[in-house]
């Protein structure tokens, strides 16, 4: 039953029982409080005060009998005779005082009370009225007439005493009765508060030990568990608990982070294994792209060799097309002074001839180095296509390579287009070379009617200097695309580098990460799941 209250309703039930108790300690103590306070102030304001006044009427009395005492002894000679004012002082004084009293017993309505004042009264006026008439008898007859009267005073005051004196004494009683009341119950009321107050703090250090020893106990129990399974490592889900208090909540809360970690370390072992299979078929495909990238940066090496060598041609062609230009203006000289002698017009032809002999050698060696290098971007490009092929299947980890593949493919696609212009042109420049050569034949053949048609040959020739000029403009525009694609290949030779490099820092990475996965494993078999 108590383990299903919760722990702050504990907490709040031991704070209460305290609380109650020292508000109905609290209570109990207002209403002592008011009862010794009434007493108090009844002793303070009534008992005490007339049980003075009472005294200082009898003092009152006293006085009297003593003034007027005194003037039967001076009998009032020499101005002796102010005891009967004194006297009538206290007299007055005395009846002021009996009127209090008085009024305070018509207040309280205390009948007995006004009846023993009345008789009170009597007795003092007949005691004053005795004694005037003693004192005056000492002043008018002397010693001898105010004894006589002294008997009777006696008599009066005797009276006067069997009245007063209770009166007096009762008042004292009255007061001294109401302070031991008042004393007795603060007595009690210490007694009573102390008993009350050590019993209050021995529940409430009763109820207070009990139930923090309960709750104290269930959490040690608990941390218990706790070590238990930490030692054991065993995170089968067997640890609930059904109390509906913060520790069952706790131990149940617990139990389902066990199971949520054993249920965790299971996943996680699981897909260590993929992984590491994973990390074997990554590091296999690696191997291959590694393979592929060395096979097509071999191919970028000798597709760079080639244009290098087709630089190299390009570079004589266009300083054939220089020469055949030199020759050209050489031709034009001397077909206008083949008038004037035709054995250098002729020797001056078969220059020609032998010029465009070599310009077509050159030509086909241009032709012989583009195919080679259209076989090359060929390569390249089924090379970068598997390469990207392979990457795909890398996935994550194959996502630079497959940038770098198909950059490749794109310079490849750039060689290929480049390599078409040259061709064309080279073709170009061939026809024009065999165009120029059979001329030159032509010429050579009909030498002997040169003379005659000097005026057709010179415009020819100048013809063939436009086209030769032209020529060398395009021989210097396939020099341009050899560099291009010479710079091409330097940087599909450099990107294969970084490529290797990169599979390189993939390869480590993948091992590292085989490792990290097989030391996973090895940390989560302690687990019982």
């Amino acid at each position: 039953m108590l383990q299903n209250i919760k722990i702050r309703d504990k907490i709040l039930a031991l704070l209460a029982l305290p609380a109650l108790m020292l508000a109905g300690l609290s209570l109990w103590s207002y209403q002592m409080g008011n009862d010794i306070q009434r007493s108090l102030d009844r002793a303070g304001r009534t008992n005490v005060p007339f049980a003075l006044l009472a005294q200082q009427m009898d003092k009152n009395i006293v006085q009297i009998q003593q003034w007027l005492t005194d003037i039967s002894a001076t009998r009032g000679l020499d101005g002796l005779n102010d005891g009967f004012d004194e006297a009538a002082k206290n007299y007055q004084e005395f009846n002021e005082r009996l009127e209090k009293f008085r009024a305070f017993y018509q207040a309280e309505g205390n009948q007995a009370g006004l009846d023993q004042l009345n008789q009170l009264s009597l007795r003092v006026d007949a005691y004053y009225a005795m004694g005037q008439k003693m004192a005056q008898a000492y002043i008018d007859r002397g010693p001898a007439g105010g004894n006589l009267m002294m008997a009777d005073f006696d008599s009066a005051a005797a009276a006067l005493s069997e009245v007063l004196a209770p009166f007096t004494e009762e008042q004292v009683k009255l007061a001294t009765a109401q302070l031991g009341t008042t004393i007795e119950r603060m007595q009690s009321y210490n007694r009573s508060s102390t008993v009350l107050s050590v019993l209050a703090i021995f529940i409430s250090l009763g109820l207070g030990f009990f139930v923090t020893g309960r709750i104290s106990g269930r959490l040690k129990r608990m941390a218990v568990m706790v070590a238990e399974v930490e030692a054991s490592k065993d995170l089968r889900c067997d640890l609930g608990s059904d109390a509906a208090d913060e520790v069952g909540q706790s131990q149940r809360a617990f139990a389902g982070l066990v199971c949520s970690v054993g249920n965790l370390i299971r996943n996680v072992h699981g897909h260590t294994e993929t992984l590491s299979a994973s990390t074997t078929e990554l590091a296999a495909t690696i191997e291959e792209v590694d393979r592929n990238a060395t096979e097509i940066n071999q191919g970028t090496d000798r597709s760079y060799q080639a244009v290098k060598n087709a630089t190299r041609e390009l570079e004589e062609l266009d300083a054939g097309g220089q020469r055949m230009g030199e020759e050209t203006q050489q031709m034009i000289q001397l077909v206008k002074a083949a008038m004037a002698d035709t054995d250098q017009s002729r020797a001056a032809l078969k220059n020609i001839e032998q010029a465009m002999g070599r310009i077509a050698d050159s030509t086909q060696k241009i032709i012989h180095f583009t195919a080679e290098i259209a076989k090359i971007g060929t390569q390249t490009k089924l090379l970068s296509l598997n390469a990207s092929i392979e990457a795909a299947k890398a996935g994550e980890f194959g996502r630079g390579f497959a940038v770098v593949a198909q950059e490749v493919k794109t310079l490849s696609e750039r060689s290929a287009t480049t390599i078409d212009q040259i061709n064309r042109l080279i073709e170009q420049s061939y026809a024009h070379v065999n165009m120029g050569n059979m001329t030159v034949m032509g010429a050579t053949n009909t030498v002997e009617s040169l003379i005659s048609k000097v005026t057709a040959i010179d415009e020819r020739a100048q013809v063939l200097a436009g086209e030769v000029d032209r020529q060398k403009r395009r021989t210097s525009e396939v020099a341009r695309m050899s560099t291009d694609i010479n710079e091409v290949a330097y940087t599909n030779s450099t990107a294969m580098g970084q490529l290797a490099e990169a599979m390189k820092e993939v390869d480590h990475t993948v091992n590292d990460l085989s490792a990290m996965a097989e030391e996973l494993k090895d940390q989560l078999s302690v687990f019982k799941t």
